[in-house]
């Protein structure tokens, strides 16, 4: 591959670069968590935070799963999929109802 005599000599410390993507993927896969389980009583809260802000066109925050970590994203509700079960933002971001963790009104 390196026709340069020079190069083969680096040849080694080019796998320790490499490495470092590997190295930060199993960290990435070390410190992830598993989905939470809501229970019926948050369920029915989050269901009914999600109508009040459709209905009015509130401004909400929600926090999901995504690949073992929380995340969180703000925008009003576009419409929700109920045969496709997600929500859709104004922003065209899809969240599925099994990914919520938590949804809160925000103040405007």
């Amino acid at each position: 591959m390196y026709n340069d005599r020079k190069m083969m000599k680096f040849l080694s410390f080019d796998a320790l670069s490499s490495s470092a993507s590997e190295l930060d993927k199993m960290k990435h896969k070390k410190f992830a968590r598993g989905r939470k389980i809501l229970s019926e009583d948050k369920v029915e809260e989050l269901n009914k935070i999600i109508t009040t802000a459709y209905r009015n066109r509130l401004p909400i925050a929600i926090t999901y799963y995504h690949f073992g970590y929380p995340k969180t994203i703000n925008g009003y509700i576009k419409y929700v999929d109920v045969s496709g079960k997600t929500i859709v933002l104004t922003n065209r971001k899809s969240i599925s109802f099994y990914d919520i963790e938590h949804v809160s009104l925000l103040k405007y």
